[in-house]
């Protein structure tokens, strides 16, 4: 190996991701589906693997039903613990992955006492649409806005893998009539990048691969 980058994470398989029948029964049925999904590499880029974790912890959270003698709030986050380690297991989260989970387990924690149960599941859902809108869907229009807006003719683009809110840079500046070149960058183990080169030439976008 290279010493410069003897400190970065080293490529190794994948591990099984199969449930062990004693924990099986803790997972629900969207997030081990959602697993299978981000291990396999089916979901990509930061933004559609942190939506599509919100989307399950929604079905997690409309199936929910407090067992007696029990509180919502620290039943409901106790019974998300095994759903987030799961999906650990099957991918390490990202930054904003990590921040959406910091966000629900705070706002379970605040739910009004006063809520009933069905008050309160519609009232988390709700929350995660709004924070899947606002923080997620048009903070990344913001920044591709204004990260376009700095595309000039003659500029060379270097992206690592896939990325969304790149991807949105590239096609807007390209939309606007600049002339410039990106240059797409991939290695093991998801080949993220292949997807994103594919798209970028069916655009019409001046685009290599490597």
């Amino acid at each position: 190996a290279v010493a410069l980058f003897a400190h970065l994470p080293q490529y190794e398989r994948e591990k099984s991701i199969s449930l062990p029948a004693q924990h099986a029964s803790q997972i629900h049925p969207a997030v081990a589906k959602l697993g299978l999904q981000y291990a396999e590499g089916v979901i990509q880029g930061a933004n559609g693997r942190c939506i599509a974790m919100l989307t399950a912890f929604k079905e997690v959270i409309r199936d929910y039903r407090t067992p007696p003698a029990k509180a919502l709030n620290r039943d409901l986050e106790s019974r998300l613990r095994p759903q987030i380690q799961y999906l650990v297991d099957c991918r390490p989260v990202g930054i904003n992955m990590g921040n959406a989970i910091k966000w629900l387990k705070a706002r379970i924690a605040k739910l009004p006492p006063h809520l009933t149960e069905a008050e309160a599941k519609e009232l988390l859902c709700a929350e995660i649409d709004a924070f899947i809108s606002e923080r997620i869907s048009l903070a990344s229009s913001a920044i591709s806005g204004l990260g376009a807006s700095k595309v000039a003719d003659g500029d060379v683009i270097i992206t690592y893998g896939s990325a969304h809110v790149v991807e949105e840079i590239v096609l807007a500046s390209h939309l606007a009539g600049r002339r410039f070149r990106v240059v797409v960058i991939d290695a093991r183990p998801h080949w993220e990048g292949r997807a994103l080169w594919r798209r970028l030439v069916s655009a019409g976008v001046d685009v290599s691969y490597v």
